[in-house]
C-alpha cells in the first residue's frame, strides 16, 4: 500500500465475463479454364458479451463499473484467383477484409470499436524440380489500431503496410536443403487521434525479417538423421507511436540434431547459441 502523497502506482481490478461467438462461414472454388480458378469465401459471425469489472480507483473498492452487456456482428470475406503459367509456375491474387472485435481486456479499457482489416495481394509462385519459390507482393489497412496506458483514453489510429514475402528452398541430391523466409515491409500511420503519430512507423514493426535454415540430411548406423541451424535477423522497429523509442535489431542463431527412429523422432536444439541480447518490448506506459 501507498500512503497519500508517496508518489507509488497501484492497480487492481476484479472482474467476471462471459463472452459467446457463433459463426457461419462458406468457401467455394471454379475452375473457370484449365489454367484459371477462382474461390470465395466469407464468414459471419455473432458476438455476445457480458462483463462486469471493479477496478477501484486504486484497488477493487466493491462498485462494479462499467457493467457492459454488448451484441455485435461482421461478415468477412474473402475472393481469389490463380493463373497457371505452365506446369511449374503461376500468379495468384486476392482480396480479403476482415474483422478483430473487442475482447474483455478491450472493454476495460473503453476499446470498444470493431477494428477493420484490409488486405490485397499478388503473388508468383514456382515449383521446378529442387526449387520452390513463393513471392507475394502486399498492401493493407488496419482501421482501429489502440494503442493507449492503463485507464487512460486509448489512441485510435489506421495503419498501413506495404510490402514483400519470399518463401524460398533449394534441395540437392546430395542431403543439403536451403529454405529462405524473408519479410520487407514499409509501415505508415495514416490517420491518429494523435497528430504527433501521423506519417510514422506502425508500433512494434520491424521493416525486415528473414529467416535462413540450412538442414543436412544424413544416416547413422541406419538411423536417418538431419543437422540444421537457423539465422533470424529481426530489423530495428519503434516502442511507441510517435517513434521516439528505438527496438534495435538483432541475430540469433538455433542449431540442432534429428534422429528418426520408426517410431518416435528426436530432437536435441540448442537456443541462441550466441548468446544474443536485445531488447524486444519498453514500458508502455512512459517511454
Amino acid at each position: 500500500t501507498a500512503g497519500s502523497g508517496s508518489g507509488c502506482w497501484a492497480y487492481g481490478i476484479n472482474s467476471n465475463g462471459k463472452s459467446t461467438m457463433n459463426a457461419f462461414y462458406i468457401a467455394d472454388s471454379w475452375q473457370a479454364t484449365e489454367a484459371l480458378r477462382f474461390d470465395i469465401g466469407l464468414r459471419h459471425q455473432k458476438n455476445h458479451t457480458n462483463y462486469i469489472v471493479d477496478s477501484g480507483p486504486g484497488y477493487p473498492d466493491g462498485t462494479f463499473d462499467p457493467r457492459i452487456t454488448d451484441n455485435r456482428s461482421k461478415t468477412s470475406y474473402t475472393v481469389g484467383a490463380d493463373y497457371k503459367l505452365n506446369a511449374s509456375s503461376g500468379v495468384f491474387g486476392r482480396y480479403s477484409v476482415g474483422y478483430n472485435m473487442p475482447t474483455f481486456d478491450n472493454f476495460r479499457e473503453n476499446q470498444t470499436d470493431t477494428s477493420k482489416v484490409t488486405q490485397y495481394e499478388l503473388g508468383y509462385k514456382l515449383r521446378n524440380g529442387p526449387f520452390d519459390l513463393f513471392a507475394t507482393a502486399f498492401h493493407n489497412r488496419f482501421e482501429g489500431a489502440k494503442f493507449g496506458g492503463v485507464g487512460g483514453k486509448p489512441e485510435v489510429n489506421t495503419n498501413e503496410a506495404t510490402g514483400l514475402e519470399i518463401d524460398g528452398r533449394y534441395r540437392t541430391d546430395f542431403g543439403l536443403n536451403l529454405a529462405l523466409n524473408a519479410t520487407f515491409q514499409d509501415t505508415e500511420i495514416v490517420t491518429s487521434s494523435d497528430p504527433a503519430s501521423v506519417g510514422k512507423n506502425a508500433l512494434r514493426q520491424p521493416k525486415m525479417q528473414l529467416r535462413f535454415t540450412p538442414s543436412y540430411d544424413f544416416k547413422i548406423g541406419g538411423i536417418s538423421s538431419q543437422i540444421y541451424g537457423t539465422v533470424s535477423a529481426i530489423g530495428d522497429r519503434f516502442n511507441d507511436n510517435p517513434n521516439t523509442v528505438t527496438l534495435k535489431g538483432y541475430t540469433k542463431i538455433d542449431a540442432g540434431l534429428n534422429f528418426d527412429l520408426g517410431k518416435v523422432i528426436v530432437t536435441i536444439s540448442g537456443d541462441n547459441l550466441t548468446n544474443e541480447h536485445a531488447l524486444t518490448e519498453g514500458d508502455p506506459r512512459i517511454v
